[in-house]
């Protein structure tokens, strides 16, 4: 899920397993304008990998 306004776009990337994820990041390439972002959640600034492993049912928001 994704929206963009401002100049901004915002991700929100969902585990809704029990198990732990590997989510390639070709699927959310066009709503994820840099490699850079900022984890709201967590505070930190975050490099996108090719691949992303989000913990179960865990949850990433991502601040471009």
């Amino acid at each position: 899920h994704a929206r963009q306004g401002g100049g901004r776009t915002v991700a929100v990337v969902i585990n809704g397993t029990k198990d732990k994820q590997q989510v390639s990041t070709d699927y959310y390439q066009e709503v994820m304008p840099t490699r850079k972002a900022h984890e709201v959640l967590t505070g930190k600034d975050v490099e996108i990998e090719d691949m992303m492993q989000l913990e179960p049912r865990g949850i990433m928001i991502l601040e471009f």
